[in-house]
């Protein structure tokens, strides 16, 4: 089959292509050393990216090393300055305490009713010889205690000591608020440990 192209009246001949040829003669050292210069570029980029993605990687592992020393410097702060809370709030609770207990006695009445109160141990006793300071001594002595025998000695306020054949009673108030303050110091330190 044979084509044939029929051009239309009127319309303009084509004109012919004319190709020139533009071949460029290369030196064989200039290749080479073109060669040469792009490998060494990729090369370079090459180093480049992995000097990039090291640098990278150490600042990440140096911002995690920064980050985790400051939360546990964080987390020593805290707890010191939880520390100085329970000791304060400890401290705040012994001097209510003991200025409750010392208000609450010098009420004749609930001195009486603490002396009572500390002798109920040994009720079951033939004879009780009770000694406490010369102030809590006059002041127990217009009350009816049974047959205790009143002695006043070198003890100091809030202090009852009693003797019977049962045994001796050492009665402190101190003691009870110390037994109270380490409660409260006990219940702080575990609520302190379980927040922290």
């Amino acid at each position: 089959m044979t084509v044939r192209v029929i051009r239309a009246s009127g319309a303009p001949a084509p004109r012919a292509a004319t190709f020139v040829p533009t071949a460029r003669r290369i030196d064989a050292a200039r290749y080479e050393a073109r060669i040469e210069a792009e490998r060494t570029i990729a090369d370079a980029r090459a180093e480049a990216d992995r000097i990039r993605e090291e640098a990278r990687a150490r600042g990440r592992d140096e911002g995690r090393a920064e980050v985790l020393a400051l939360l546990v410097r964080a987390q020593a702060e805290t707890n010191a300055i939880a520390e100085r809370a329970t000791e304060l709030v400890v401290t705040a609770t012994r001097a209510v305490s003991e200025r409750a207990l010392g208000e609450a006695l010098k009420n004749d009445e609930r001195l009486v009713a603490w002396t009572r109160e500390a002798l109920a141990t040994i009720t079951g006793a033939r004879r009780i010889v009770l000694h406490a300071s010369a102030a809590t001594i006059a002041r127990l002595s217009n009350t009816d205690l049974g047959p205790i025998e009143l002695r006043a000695a070198e003890l100091p306020e809030g202090t009852l000591l009693a003797q019977s054949e049962l045994g001796e009673l050492h009665v402190e108030l101190r003691t009870q608020v110390d037994a109270f303050v380490a409660a409260i110091a006990d219940v702080l330190a575990k609520e302190v440990r379980a927040r922290v």
